[in-house]
């Protein structure tokens, strides 16, 4: 009798011993899981505007593509501001992007400060990202020959 009581605090021991620790790797796992997930949404969410930003710089008026810029960078910089979800220095290089493009808006509206403070935020942006050049001049002219790619492709039967 002692033994079979003895066996079943045992046992019952062993199930709560089991339990606990499935309970906290449980746990840990479904935050692992809830951490791939918002990183996932933050990378889809940014893809989308960067995506709709460029296009509506590439097709729309000024309010529309500056519209869009606007949300491109807050995504972005929300993005950027949260190194636990990685994908800082994408970030950085698309801001840097996006700012390029309100500059270029900016211009061709006829509004140089307005287009020399996001040159510079451009600039700074690449600086973060890590780039080799991270003048102006040269975001400028990736940002022209991603308009040219554009242009080009956006025609049928190109």
């Amino acid at each position: 009798m002692k033994r079979i009581a003895l066996l079943a605090g045992s046992y019952v021991l062993v199930a709560i011993i089991a339990f606990t620790v499935g309970s906290k790797v449980g746990f840990r796992q479904r935050v692992e899981v809830g951490q791939a997930m918002e990183k996932v949404g933050s990378m889809v969410t940014a893809a989308w505007a960067s995506q709709r930003a460029a296009l509506l710089f590439h097709e729309a008026d000024y309010a529309q593509a500056r519209e869009a810029l606007v949300s491109q960078v807050a995504v972005l910089e929300e993005l950027a501001s949260r190194p636990d979800l990685g994908g800082v220095s994408m970030a950085h290089s698309d801001l840097a992007m996006a700012y390029m493009r309100l500059a270029i808006l900016e211009d061709r509206k006829g509004n140089p400060a307005k287009s020399a403070d996001f040159s510079t935020k451009a600039e700074a942006n690449a600086r973060q990202a890590g780039w080799r050049d991270p003048s102006a001049s040269c975001i400028r002219w990736l940002v022209e020959r991603a308009e040219k790619d554009a242009s080009r492709n956006s025609k049928p039967g190109a």
